[in-house]
């Protein structure tokens, strides 16, 4: 797929391209196929701006594939939220007639539960499943190009967030064993070598250690947000050894304190 120039463009010629918002994407590989990728903390403006286009591109369509990937979403917004629920709900006579199939991708923690719920809160029955990671996703669709789309937009959504897949990874492992989180740990559940993954690192301009701790920032931002944990709680989670070390941790990658941090997105 190739990238449109903005948004205006996309709508007059979507098919076989894709466009880009501040947290997130929109592809549209064929008449029948479509789909979408959502990171971060996306706003009301950015809802606001996906409904729009989904509105315009799927009037276009007709028994078509969505696949919605939000596991990039470290919170949600409440008035994001709320743009999300009454665009779905404006358009609930017109999905059940028009979508073939939607499968949704949900993120960890709160937000996957907030999304999880969301569609049968507002009564969309037709026919759309959960999953917990977008390879299950594509596949349900059983589609002969599911596959190639999935590699494709997984490519896209790692170049555009900025997002490596070694850097998933080590959430994964943070959440499971934080205070056992090594190079050889990674290796095995990426299905490499030490020295292989080792080589990646290098060539892709960054380090085992510099990984590692940008994936303790990224999941203390989704528990500074999303719960009441306590700061030296927090930093346990993260596999800090103590709080004082976690906050000099945060704010050399993030330029603020944990705490001042917390403040300012809940407000």
């Amino acid at each position: 797929m190739e990238a449109a120039s903005g948004i205006e463009p996309f709508l007059r010629d979507p098919f076989g391209r894709y466009v880009v918002g501040r947290h997130f994407f929109i592809w549209c590989h064929s008449r029948d196929f479509t789909g979408s990728v959502l990171w971060g903390r996306p706003e009301e403006r950015d809802t606001t701006e996906i409904a729009a286009i989904w509105r315009e591109l799927h009037a276009r369509m007709e028994g078509f594939d969505v696949v919605t990937d939000g596991s990039r979403i470290e919170s949600i917004d409440a008035a994001a939220f709320d743009v999300m629920v009454r665009y779905l709900r404006d358009r609930l006579p017109t999905y059940a007639r028009t979508v073939r199939r939607q499968a949704i991708v949900h993120p960890p923690g709160l937000p996957g539960a907030a999304i999880a719920g969301l569609l049968p809160t507002i009564g969309l029955y037709y026919q759309w499943r959960i999953f917990a990671e977008a390879r299950a996703g594509f596949d349900w669709l059983e589609r002969p190009d599911a596959a190639r789309t999935c590699e494709e937009v997984t490519a896209l959504a790692e170049r555009i967030t900025g997002v490596s897949p070694w850097r998933r990874v080590l959430g994964d492992l943070l959440r499971d064993t934080p205070d056992d989180v090594t190079l050889a740990a990674a290796a095995r559940r990426l299905g490499r070598s030490e020295r292989s993954l080792q080589r990646d690192l290098q060539q892709g301009g960054t380090t085992f250690r510099a990984e590692l701790e940008a994936a303790r920032v990224e999941l203390a931002r989704a528990l500074l947000v999303d719960t009441d944990l306590k700061i030296d709680s927090v930093a346990r989670k993260v596999g800090c050894a103590s709080a004082a070390h976690f906050a000099t941790l945060f704010r050399r990658v993030a330029g603020e304190t944990p705490s001042a941090y917390r403040d300012r997105h809940r407000r």
